[in-house]
């Protein structure tokens, strides 16, 4: 004996999901986008003139490209005479690149990534930053 076939009506695709009438953009998520990226930008702003307060305490301070945010690089250019000062004041609050770099204009460029204030659980270990090894070129004189 056979089972019996049941047959259901399945619904029409028009009627459950219907993409007849998406025009593409919601205009609510591009609101909601736009107002989280100006969000992002005043905070970012914010956080970059409290680094330049704390950069301007810097020996020989000159400029530089400052992070816009937390666990950002960053380069500050100092004066030459003042670097070594500059770089141990550096090291006591960022996390500082060893290698260093003449500035196009003028000073000494030294890159740096700024410390997360996260507090370590017990058993957590902190996150190394490595910074990439400069090119090393060697003179062949010989002929």
């Amino acid at each position: 004996m056979k089972p019996p076939i049941v047959q259901r009506d399945l619904p029409v695709a028009g009627e459950v999901f219907n993409l007849a009438s998406e025009t593409g953009v919601d205009p609510d998520r591009l609101v909601r986008e736009r107002l989280q990226a100006a969000t992002d930008a005043a905070e970012a702003r914010i956080y970059q003139l409290r680094m330049q307060r704390t950069f301007a305490q810097c020996p020989g301070f000159i400029g530089g490209d400052l992070p816009d945010g937390e666990l950002r690089r960053g380069v500050v250019r100092v004066e030459p005479s003042k670097a070594a000062e500059a770089a141990v004041w550096l090291k006591r609050r960022f996390s500082v690149n060893p290698e260093v770099r003449l500035a196009d204009a003028f000073g000494i460029e030294i890159e740096f990534v700024t410390r997360s204030k996260v507090r370590l659980l017990p058993g957590q270990k902190r996150r190394r930053i490595s910074f990439e090894k400069p090119q090393q070129f060697t003179l062949d004189l010989s002929v």
